[in-house]
């Protein structure tokens, strides 16, 4: 081989042996993340029974669900866009809640008591006591959180689980902070609870389009308009 061969043949190897170093590099800081996703969904899974309780949904004339959540002792939440708009204080709706003693919802009625829309927020007031979540107010970007919300497609069990990561937790104009993933459909209006402790942390209200990335709003956002009501 003339030198200049032998000298492409080497520069050859190093950047094979270079590739394959960086390889495994890749290799070694993925398992850590693979695991710790594994760990999360096997984490969602213990929680279900007991965040599953909170989880309600809005009963529609047309027999469609929406996703709504229990915030407090006398009151649901929901979103305020599409079809809730309309909604004025008072407007009497019926809402699907846990019962400890049967195996499917029970119906009750509830009135809107306050609304925000810029907030995408809907608080609905019932006039019995229900089982409440705890409520983290706290929000970090890495947080790993899971929704209950309803499924668009029929079946016997509507609810959809899906779960996601903080990304950003500064609010924006209209008081929302933002997941990693975009929020499927059914998914406004449902509970986000944190995986680590099972507390609810906030509402999916939807999607922001040119970020593709799930809007939340924070607890302590509905708390604040619970005090207020």
């Amino acid at each position: 081989a003339v030198p200049g061969e032998k000298q492409g043949l080497l520069s050859y190897l190093t950047a094979l042996q270079n590739k394959e170093v960086l390889l495994m590099q890749q290799q070694q800081s993925a398992a850590p993340t693979s695991a710790g996703l594994a760990d999360a969904e096997a984490t969602i899974k213990k929680r279900l029974p007991a965040a599953s309780k909170y989880a309600a949904y809005i009963v529609c004339s047309n027999g469609s669900k929406e996703a709504a959540v229990v915030v407090a002792p006398h009151h649901v939440t929901t979103y305020a866009h599409d079809n809730h708009s309309c909604w004025e204080i008072g407007h009497e709706v019926k809402v699907a809640v846990h019962d400890e003693s049967w195996d499917h919802p029970r119906i009750i009625l509830a009135k809107v008591d306050e609304k925000d829309e810029q907030a995408d927020l809907v608080l609905l007031k019932t006039q019995e006591e229900l089982p409440t979540p705890s409520l983290d107010a706290r929000l970090d970007p890495g947080d790993r959180y899971f929704v209950l919300g309803q499924s668009t497609q029929p079946q016997s069990d509507a609810m959809s689980v899906s779960h996601g990561m903080i990304s950003a937790t500064k609010l924006d104009a209209c008081s929302h902070v933002r997941g990693d993933m975009m929020a499927g459909c059914g998914d406004s209006g449902a509970g986000c609870f944190l995986v680590d402790n099972g507390a609810l942390i906030g509402m999916v209200v939807g999607t922001r389009a040119d970020a593709h990335k799930a809007l939340l709003l924070p607890a302590a956002i509905i708390s604040s308009k619970i005090k207020a009501s």
